[in-house]
C-alpha cells in the first residue's frame, strides 16, 4: 500500500510541474502557435494525470479508515480545481502569476495530504493488512485467469472511452476544427464499442451471472448519462472552459464503475498474495473443464 501511495505523489508532483510548464506556455503565447493536434495533445494531459490519480478512491483495504478515504477523496477533487483553475485564469484572463500562486498553494495541500494518509496507513497497517489476511475461495483462485485478461482489457476500454468518447465536446470544438461531425461519429463509435466490449469483460471477473448482469447495467447505465451529458454539450455553443468543466463531469460520473475495476485489481493482488508461485501459475495456465 505504501508504494501505492508513493506513485501518487510521484504523479501529484508530476502533474503539477507540467501544469507550472503549460500556464506558461500559454501566457508567452507559444501555445497559440501549436498546431491543434499538439493542442490537442497538451490540451488533455492535465486529464489523464486526474484520471490516471484517482485509482486511490478504489482502495477498499482501508475502509475503516475514514479519515484516509475522505483524505483520499479531498486529495484527488483539489487537483481537480488547481488543475482547472490554473487553465482558466492563464488562458482568459492571462494571469500567470495567479495560475502559479493557485497551484502553489493546492501543491501544498496535496502533498500535506498524501502525507497524513502515509503516516495514518504506517500508524494503522494491522486494519489496513486484516482484509488480506481474508481465506480466498476456490471459485476465485479458478476465476483468477479471467479476472487478470478482464482487468487489463478493462483499464484499454476506460482509457479509450474517456479519452476519445468524453473529450467528445472538447474535440468537436477545438479552434480551428472544421470537419466537426468526425469526432462526433469516433466517439459514438466508441461508445458503442466500450459498452460491447465491457459485456464480455465484466462476465471475465463475475462468477455469478445474476451478480454480472446487475453489475454491467448499472455501470453502463452511468456510462450513457456522462457520455449523453458530453454528447450534448458537444452541439452547444459554449466557451472552450465550460467545455473542459463538462469532461470533468463526465469523468466524475465514471468514477463509481472505474472503481469497481480498480477494486477487481485488488481482488487480484488479494489472491496472489494467498498463494505461492506455483499455485498461481497453474491456475492462470489451467484448461478450462
Amino acid at each position: 500500500m505504501k508504494r501505492k501511495i508513493q506513485m501518487l505523489v510521484s504523479l501529484n508532483i508530476t502533474g503539477y510541474l507540467y501544469m507550472i510548464f503549460l500556464v506558461f506556455q500559454i501566457d508567452n503565447g507559444k501555445f497559440n502557435y501549436y498546431t491543434n493536434v499538439y493542442k490537442f495533445i497538451l490540451g488533455n494531459i492535465p486529464y489523464i494525470f486526474i484520471v490516471l490519480t484517482s485509482f486511490i478512491l478504489a482502495n477498499d483495504r482501508f475502509t475503516e479508515l475514514k479519515k484516509v478515504m475522505l483524505a483520499s477523496y479531498i486529495d484527488w477533487i483539489f487537483r481537480i480545481v488547481a488543475f482547472q483553475s490554473a487553465i482558466y485564469y492563464s488562458d482568459k484572463y492571462k494571469n500567470i502569476q495567479l495560475s502559479v500562486i493557485i497551484l502553489s498553494l493546492f501543491f501544498i495541500i496535496n502533498v500535506l495530504t498524501e502525507l497524513f494518509i502515509m503516516k495514518k496507513l504506517d500508524r494503522d497497517k494491522d486494519k489496513v493488512s486484516f482484509s488480506e489476511k481474508e481465506e480466498i475461495s476456490y471459485e476465485d483462485k479458478c476465476n483468477l485467469k479471467h479476472m487478470v485478461k478482464a482487468v487489463n482489457l478493462g483499464m484499454i476500454q476506460y482509457i479509450l472511452f474517456c479519452a476519445l468518447g468524453l473529450l467528445v465536446p472538447i474535440n468537436a470544438n477545438m479552434e480551428g476544427a472544421t470537419l466537426w461531425f468526425i469526432p462526433v461519429l469516433l466517439s459514438i463509435f466508441i461508445f458503442l464499442n466500450f459498452v460491447n466490449k465491457m459485456k464480455e469483460i465484466y462476465k471475465g471477473y463475475c462468477i455469478y451471472k445474476e451478480e454480472t448482469k446487475k453489475i454491467y447495467v448499472r455501470d453502463m447505465t452511468t456510462a450513457a448519462i456522462a457520455y449523453g451529458i458530453c454528447l450534448i454539450a458537444s452541439f452547444i455553443k459554449i466557451s472552450q472552459s465550460t467545455y473542459n468543466y463538462v469532461f470533468l463531469l463526465g469523468v466524475l460520473i465514471m468514477i463509481q464503475p472505474f472503481n469497481n475495476l480498480r477494486k477487481v485489481s485488488l481482488k487480484i493482488s488479494k489472491v496472489k498474495k494467498n498463494l505461492d508461485i506455483e499455485t498461481i501459475h497453474y491456475f492462470m495456465t489451467r484448461d478450462e473443464e
